[in-house]
């Protein structure tokens, strides 16, 4: 475990104070949890599965911490957000033997879709085909049930809560560079999380840019009509022709 500097362990305190009003939920875990990783987790508070002395468990022929990817993909939406502070916590205390999970919650709100790809979005239709990451430009453009999922965890955060995830993916920008996906992922995250609008989040920089996407949904719609069907990308699209035209405020959300 890495030694935690006093900006962490203040990053730490603030993770567990802000989801301390959190009750522990009567469903925590979905049925496809581990059932000896749940029996484990039991009767342990958040704070107990963090720090030098937090319990650990036999899986696969090692030993390992409790807190783990799993806590985000296969608990409940009340469970995820039990667990956020000592996800957190591990991701600062241990981020190296903890890089699955760190890549998880980073790309967790936002991921922005293509790795190193630094060129105009009217190149992703093309990507998809050679690439088939259309499951990401999906989430990344808001359509889907990933993106559904979580505009709903969000709508349950207080703004506590979001303020120390913004705070979270800072300290990561700060501190470890991954190249412009993460760059990208992380801001459009503290975007989101913060409240400001569809530019925002989406990192458009103009009307040009807005016009630019709305092409590029509309042939995905074309292309792809069963991943980007008109009915869900409608409201984006709309948005970003409205907020060209000046119909919309720019810091006008989505519902986030």
């Amino acid at each position: 475990m890495n030694s935690v500097s006093p900006r962490e362990q203040r990053l730490i305190e603030r993770a567990f104070e802000a989801f301390a009003p959190r009750k522990r939920p009567t469903k925590r875990f979905l049925a496809s949890f581990g059932p000896a990783q749940a029996a484990a987790l039991a009767d342990l508070a958040p704070r107990d599965l963090v720090g030098p002395r937090a319990p650990r468990t036999a899986r696969a022929g090692g030993s390992y911490s409790l807190v783990d990817e799993d806590l985000l993909y296969f608990t409940t939406t009340d469970g995820c957000l039990y667990y956020m502070p000592a996800v957190i916590a591990r991701c600062i205390e241990d981020h190296e033997a903890a890089d699955l999970l760190v890549d998880s919650l980073e790309d967790w709100f936002r991921c922005y879709p293509f790795y190193l790809f630094t060129g105009s979005a009217a190149d992703w239709p093309r990507m998809i085909e050679e690439c088939y990451q259309i499951n990401s430009v999906r989430f990344w453009l808001m359509v889907g049930k990933r993106w559904r999922d979580r505009l709903a965890m969000m709508r349950q955060m207080t703004v506590a809560e979001r303020d120390v995830l913004v705070a979270f993916y800072s300290y990561l920008e700060d501190t470890y560079d991954y190249g412009v996906q993460s760059e990208r992922t992380r801001r459009s995250a503290k975007a989101l999380l913060a409240g400001r609008g569809l530019l925002d989040v989406l990192l458009l920089r103009s009307n040009d840019e807005c016009i630019e996407l709305v092409e590029v949904i509309r042939a995905l719609e074309t292309d792809f009509p069963h991943g980007f069907p008109a009915h869900e990308t409608a409201p984006i699209r709309n948005a970003l022709l409205d907020l060209a035209a000046g119909k919309r405020s720019p810091q006008k959300t989505l519902g986030w």
